[in-house]
């Protein structure tokens, strides 16, 4: 196959095979082990001196794996208004064919050189004819019985164009009919004869002044060969460069007509997960040279340039040839030196391959079993905020980062927050009882009144304790537990746990998601604080709620989750350190407050609504607290936005500020209700002290349930035991026995979750 034959996307070759086969290019014909060297004292001026790209650096995972690296290719670069007004189209695709081992026949590369090419036809689309001068260039071509040239009708346009074969108009058989040998001199002829057609009252005026008639000249000329420049082959291979490379010398191509141009591309052996990001062309740039643009790719190169990485080396690699030229020949080169360029410095990350391929296949079958818009996941090692793995699938074309961009009301797994914050403030204890009601709760505020209603089934009923509350998932515990608590303390201790903000990852475009204003008209105790309680009137990202979740879970020490470890360049490695810890700012919990949020979240685990999920481990240690937020009137499904964006996309386009107000005004339309399914999930193995947090987040499911527990539970929990080592690459490893944790007799009335419904009165 073509691929097998040109390709090498996949061999990581070492970065001096750049160098080594751009000096053969150069050196192949020429005999250098043969040739003499120059003396020094030479024309100078016959020196010249070859460049290889800068040195980058790679990216590999915390095992030290390869995730990114640049690898050398060539391609086959073409001018085909230059090359054919010197060449012989079925002359040289043979030689060509023939160079690249019949990878590509004759005809099929005659096709790729002459882009536009129908059938083996040109045609001058952008120079109409009108009926004087196609009857002019009609009776041109029958006087001087030119083949493969001639005028047709454009019936659309009522005008007429030029076509032509450019196999038979520029064949041998052709040229020798009119006594030429070469192609400038038979491409001047017919030229001439054509512009004497097309344009007879300026012809005379023209052919006077050379400067204007070779502007007509290339004018037409251009019109007839509609493509400058043109990409032939790609992705090379050093064996068919060389082989080519001599064939191109042979038949006497020049580089301005044909070269096979030495470039590079962002390689990813393992596979181009989002958080990696991309290289590329920077929005209506003209430059050549592609930048790290978003991702993983951005940080690095934003990190190798601070004063800090100073020390890291960037020599390029060169070669140095003479090149002369002897009357009556072409120039040759002969080699005089060359250097092989530093090694690039390789930026360790934090992400666990295996984890991450995990992680990838959890998602792809939440995407398969349940048909939800969109599914994020992120995987944090709790005590050092490394982020171990995180990825966003989706079934639409969403441009940024999922886990960063995309913003979604949390529901139940921000009450860890809530509660957080009121153990934090002491307006709770964790033994404080809450009248609950029984499936129903009248909530009053300042004499106006709303129902809070809970999960049908659930197991929230009565008088329960404010550790049941969270455990239960008590969406009128919860409520009021954040209506104990102060609203300026509360939205401001929200906003040190990063919640309406942009994180300031570095990695590309953010969203700071949706905390409201602490004013009048955005902001109630009734509706506004109180839904904030059980997780609703606000949105966050998959990156902020984990990072918020982290800060609770590891002592009330603010976790900055991190990406980047550390940068090694010829066994120099320095770690990447993040911030200084600062009390002030960076302890926004105190260590009791976590161990009462922690204590809940494994009674929830053990007998809450994620013991279905958790269920008996005797290897694993457990904290959960699941999620399931039914989108309320006016907020827009996910299915609807992203299949509006498609839509736009395929017209080459994005999505109008009406379009946009139509798909929110629609809301859920599309179906019944539009449900985000989610479940945190805190682990270790009970021999072991690293623990994990996880946190699934899929939004918009329409298949299967909607349920945290049943849609993101099963994922969450495979994630976190690939993550503690429970599975090796999916498969489960066999552990000790160590146990297993009882249920309370409560915990039988909880066979499933289900969502919230809440009513306003």
């Amino acid at each position: 196959m073509i691929e097998e034959r040109l390709a090498s996307a996949t061999d990581l070759r070492p970065s001096s095979a750049f160098l080594v086969i751009a000096l053969v290019l150069l050196l192949v014909g020429a005999k250098v082990a043969c040739a003499p060297l120059i003396d020094a004292g030479e024309d100078p001026s016959a020196l010249r001196r070859e460049l290889a790209p800068l040195p980058a650096y790679d990216l590999e995972d915390a095992q030290g794996r390869t995730l990114a690296r640049f690898l050398e290719r060539y391609d086959v670069e073409c001018s085909p208004r230059s090359l054919w007004q010197a060449h012989t189209p079925e002359l040289l695709t043979q030689q060509l064919s023939a160079a690249i081992g019949g990878a590509l026949a004759p005809a099929d590369l005659l096709e790729r050189l002459l882009p536009g090419m129908q059938s083996g036809v040109l045609r001058a689309r952008d120079l109409p004819l009108s009926a004087v001068q196609a009857l002019a260039v009609r009776k041109y071509i029958e006087q001087e019985k030119i083949e493969g040239f001639w005028v047709e009708r454009d019936t659309q346009r009522g005008a007429f164009l030029m076509a032509w074969a450019p196999t038979t108009l520029l064949s041998p058989e052709q040229r020798a009919r009119h006594g030429h040998k070469r192609m400038a001199a038979w491409w001047s002829q017919f030229h001439k004869g054509l512009l004497e057609a097309l344009y007879p009252g300026e012809f005379e005026e023209l052919w006077a002044d050379q400067k204007a008639w070779q502007k007509r000249r290339t004018a037409v000329w251009n019109e007839l060969m509609p493509r400058g420049h043109c990409v032939v082959l790609e992705n090379l291979t050093p064996d068919v460069v060389l082989e080519l490379d001599r064939t191109l010398r042979r038949e006497g191509v020049t580089p301005l007509q044909m070269r096979i141009r030495a470039t590079r591309e962002r390689a990813y052996p393992q596979q181009h997960w989002p958080v990696l990001g991309d290289w590329g062309f920077p929005a209506g740039s003209t430059g050549t040279e592609q930048v790290a643009r978003v991702g993983l790719e951005r940080s690095a190169d934003r990190l190798l340039g601070l004063p800090a990485f100073a020390w890291i080396e960037k020599g390029r690699g060169s070669y140095e040839y003479w090149r002369h030229k002897a009357a009556g020949y072409r120039a040759r080169p002969y080699f005089r030196h060359s250097e092989v360029g530093d090694p690039p410095a390789r930026v360790r990350t934090t992400l666990d391959l295996d984890l991450q391929r995990v992680m990838r296949a959890e998602l792809g079958r939440v995407l398969d079993k349940h048909e939800p818009a969109l599914a994020m996941a992120i995987a944090l090692d709790l005590e050092s905020g490394d982020v171990l793995a995180v990825d966003g699938v989706s079934r639409y074309g969403f441009a940024n980062f999922l886990p960063l961009f995309h913003s979604f009301t949390p529901g139940s797994t921000f009450k860890v927050v809530t509660m957080a914050c009121g153990l934090e403030s002491g307006s709770v204890r964790p033994e404080d009882p809450f009248d609950v009601g029984h499936g129903a709760y009248p909530l009053t505020v300042g004499g106006k009144s709303r129902t809070i209603r809970e999960a049908d089934g659930s197991m929230a009923k009565g008088r329960v304790s404010a550790a049941q509350c969270l455990a239960y998932s008590s969406n009128a515990g919860m409520a009021q537990v954040s209506l104990r608590i102060d609203d300026v303390w509360f939205r401001e201790r929200l906003v040190r746990l990063g919640y309406g903000a942009r994180p300031g990852t570095g990695l590309g475009p953010e969203s700071p998601g949706n905390l409201p204003p602490l004013e009048r008209g955005h902001w109630t105790r009734l509706y506004t604080q109180a839904s904030i309680g059980f997780g609703h009137n606000l949105e966050v990202t998959l990156w902020q709620h984990a990072s918020a979740l982290a800060t609770i879970l590891r002592g009330g020490r603010r976790c900055v989750p991190r990406l980047l470890a550390s940068v090694e360049q010829d066994g120099r490695r320095e770690p990447i350190a993040g911030p200084e810890f600062d009390p002030a700012r960076d302890q926004l919990l105190s260590s009791q407050t976590s161990a009462q949020v922690r204590e809940m979240m494994v009674l929830g685990a053990r007998e809450g609504t994620g013991r279905l999920v958790c269920g008996p481990r005797e290897d694993l240690w457990l904290a959960s607290k699941t999620g399931t937020a039914e989108k309320v009137e006016g907020e827009m499904c996910v299915h609807a936005y992203g299949a509006a964006l498609d839509r736009a996309s395929r017209q080459g386009r994005g999505l109008t500020a009406v379009e946009y107000r139509a798909v929110k005004a629609a809301g859920r339309a599309h179906q019944k209700s539009c449900y985000t399914s989610s479940m945190a999930l805190l682990g270790r193995r009970v021999d072991g002290e690293r623990e994990v947090l996880v946190l699934v987040v899929v939004d918009d499911p329409t298949k299967g349930g909607h349920y945290g527990s049943s849609v993101a539970g099963p994922a969450a929990l495979a994630i976190l035991d690939e993550a503690l080592g429970a599975t090796r690459r999916g498969e489960k490893v066999e552990l000790p026995d160590f146990g297993v944790f009882a249920a309370t007799e409560l915990a039988e009335r909880n066979p499933f979750e289900q969502p919230w419904k809440e009513a306003l009165r």
